[in-house]
């Protein structure tokens, strides 16, 4: 699986499926933007990474070589190593078995290819996080203005209930339900406030923003046509984090297998040296050797190791591929029918409730409905407008979860 296909794919998958209006606003953007550069798991995962770089560029190179100076027939009673007559300037190499250093730093390529998806990872976990309080963010600004609605309500009721009493046509027991109804959304309202002000500072905090969340993000829109689940299969393939580890583990387990056979081979040991004699040059030696694993259990209990390790690998593929396919088809299910539910309160549910309200309104003030039902009337329309929107965050979550997994939007 290629890491930068997998991020051609996001960008494609971002104009066939998004998050919202809302998502893609310019807070939320400014966000995970913010959390990419400095959060902290993301900066860990990025020196991971580039560590992993550094170490595939060690593994290309053959062992350092060996450079030696000799000084032979020292006088004897002797310190001054320069009256020796013959000296010896030589190096050394080992040179391994051909193929040996391509298994070894092809094992490392893969795992900095592990190490970048473990970045990938990082980075969509990261921004699901932030995706997600944003979305709880966004259901206290809601709150908001559906309490101070209500509350709105309440109050004009209240005055009304305060004016009928005082002509006699409303019971004190039914002024006082008005005035207790009108404290409480009051008090609602002010509870939601104070949640959207703690929410938006754990935003911050989470992305490492230094701008201000934004005050009013637009209303999300859940009329997007979802993808096809053979869409999601396609995007799973090719972009999830996870199952593009689990194919790069399983890549590097098979260069060590490669690597352990390459293990039985002997390398080649080349010395070369040059002497001079009594200050004159006199010739050369090479020496050529040959590096034999005699020992063979060290080379066994290695192949044994590299193909153990490669079983373990393909079955810990395997069993992500599951996972993996198993989470986004239940994620994609709950998508759609909250998608649905979303849809019929927004299109039928609250307005009639609404309608409702108006209704036992007017037939309040004329004087033909009584005070429990205006009540009930609002909270009915206050409740079904908090559930719209509960459906609406619902709604943003699951399609946080399945860019995640489908390793959109990093």
């Amino acid at each position: 699986m290629n890491l930068k296909i997998a991020c051609s794919v996001m960008a494609c998958l971002c104009a066939s499926i998004s998050l919202s209006s809302a998502a893609e606003s310019a807070g939320l953007d400014v966000l995970i933007a913010a959390a990419k550069t400095a959060h902290p798991a993301v900066v860990a995962a990025r020196e991971k990474w580039r560590a992993a770089q550094c170490r595939t560029a060690q593994s290309r190179s053959w062992d350092q070589p060996k450079l030696t100076l000799e000084y032979w027939g020292v006088p004897e009673g002797s310190l001054n190593i320069s009256d020796a007559p013959e000296k010896m300037y030589g190096i050394n190499q080992v040179l391994p078995f051909p193929g040996k250093i391509r298994a070894r730093s092809s094992g490392a390529a893969q795992a900095e290819v592990a190490a970048q998806w473990e970045y990938a990872a990082t980075v969509a976990d990261v921004a699901a996080q932030i995706k997600n309080a944003y979305a709880e963010y966004y259901y206290a600004v809601r709150s908001v203005h559906i309490y101070a609605a209500a509350a709105d309500i309440m109050n004009n009721i209240s005055a009304v209930a305060e004016s009928r009493y005082a002509t006699g046509t409303v019971a004190q027991s039914d002024l006082l339900r008005t005035q207790i109804e009108t404290e409480k959304m009051h008090a609602m309202l002010l509870t939601a406030r104070q949640e959207k002000g703690a929410i938006a500072v754990q935003l911050q905090i989470l992305s490492g923003s230094a701008e201000p969340v934004i005050e009013e993000p637009p209303l999300l829109d859940t009329a997007a046509p979802l993808l096809s689940w053979e869409q999601v299969q396609q995007h799973l393939a090719s972009g999830n984090p996870a199952l593009g580890k689990a194919s790069a583990d399983m890549a590097g387990a098979q260069f060590s297998r490669r690597s352990a056979v390459l293990a039985y081979y002997p390398d080649l040991d080349i010395t070369v040296k040059r002497k001079t004699l009594n200050g004159e040059w006199a010739g050369s030696d090479i020496m050529v050797g040959v590096i034999l694993p005699l020992w063979y259990g060290k080379q066994s209990a290695l192949y044994a190791e590299s193909g153990h390790a490669l079983t373990a690998a393909a079955a810990e593929k395997s069993a992500i591929e599951r996972q993996v396919t198993a989470a986004a088809k239940q994620v994609l299910t709950q998508l759609s029918s909250t998608r649905q539910l979303a849809e019929l309160y927004a299109g039928s549910i609250v307005p009639k409730s609404r309608t409702v309200l108006n209704i036992t309104q007017t037939a309040f003030i004329a004087g033909r409905a009584n005070v429990a039902d205006l009540l009930e009337a609002v909270r009915s329309y206050t409740d079904f407008s908090l559930a719209q929107e509960q459906y609406r965050v619902q709604y943003l979550k699951y399609l946080a979860e399945l860019e995640r997994s489908m390793g959109a939007g990093i």
